[in-house]
């Protein structure tokens, strides 16, 4: 059945797309958590790590490990059959993807290393090692919502046509804010509570 044929085209489009989304995801937030950490070696040597390996792991599990999988849930964006075919050997990582990425990535520890040096400036080290944490994940959650499409914003797509991601996105915000206000947290992620006044910040840097 011919209709058969183009619905398998139309599905096997979709799919690849969200499986570009998702890659081009976690390699931005990878390689943001990459260069935050070594630019954070050369600039404040003496602090050691900004952030602390279980809050890398933390951000790890916790941001991309829900995001990425609702991010692959991602609806079909607009009549993907209108495009032109691929080619056959087209690969998933292609060279606007790789522009996007750095980009992003740049961004990501620009801001995260401005917030801690910022705060490490006029606040203890936990407190500023805390705003550097929160902002990095921050980030993520933003980018999610980036790499929904490559051509559309959010508001474009409709910010609850994946109602997947929206609710990793409150489940991932809410933990984080759960990780410097509980005292169990606290001591198990070395983080501190931060004002709203820190949180605002820390959401139009990341946003």
């Amino acid at each position: 059945n011919f209709s058969s044929i183009v619905n398998a085209v139309e599905e096997g489009r979709v799919i690849f797309q969200n499986v570009r989304k998702v890659v081009k995801f976690l390699l931005a937030t990878n390689i943001g958590e990459d260069i935050t950490l070594l630019a954070s070696l050369v600039l404040f040597a003496s602090k050691g790590l900004i952030i602390s390996p279980v809050q890398i792991l933390w951000v790890n599990l916790v941001t991309d490990g829900i995001l990425d999988i609702t991010l692959a849930m991602e609806p079909k964006e607009g009549n993907v059959m209108d495009e032109a075919p691929r080619k056959p050997d087209a690969g998933i990582i292609n060279r606007e993807m790789i522009r996007n990425i750095v980009f992003v990535a740049l961004f990501m520890a620009a801001g995260t290393l401005w917030m801690f040096s910022r705060a490490d400036q006029t606040a203890e080290l936990a407190r500023a090692q805390t705003l550097a944490f929160t902002t990095l994940a921050m980030f993520q959650v933003f980018n999610s919502l980036n790499c929904r499409s490559r051509t559309l914003s959010v508001f474009q797509l409709g910010f609850f046509k994946n109602r997947y991601l929206i609710g990793a996105l409150v489940a991932s915000v809410v933990l984080q804010a759960l990780a410097q206000t509980l005292p169990l947290m606290q001591r198990a992620l070395g983080t501190v509570s931060l004002s709203w006044e820190d949180w605002g910040l820390i959401v139009l840097i990341s946003s």
